[in-house]
């Protein structure tokens, strides 16, 4: 079974593509689950995919997460921290 935990381990030792592959395993399991698709944005955040990070924080939103003030701050999302649809997507 896929898991985002995984996804976030590979990344750290720079192999991009197994991470991409485990994210979306693990999205395609569980697509609404807010947990998976915010560390799927965390993991592309660290990986500088700004498209997919945004998609992945938009979806994570979208299905209910709340945690919008962590996602603001979060140092895996920092290179989108200026981008103005990740403000509008931080925002309350």
């Amino acid at each position: 079974m896929a898991s985002p935990a995984i996804g976030a381990i590979i990344s750290h030792y720079c192999r991009e593509a197994d991470a991409m592959r485990e994210l979306e395993e693990a999205v395609t399991l569980g697509p609404k689950d807010t947990n998976t698709l915010f560390t799927a944005a965390c993991v592309s955040g660290i990986l500088k995919k700004k498209p997919e990070a945004l998609s992945y924080l938009r979806r994570a939103k979208e299905s209910g997460y709340s945690n919008l003030d962590w996602a603001a701050q979060d140092r895996d999302l920092a290179f989108l921290h200026g981008d103005p649809e990740f403000q509008r997507l931080v925002a309350a």
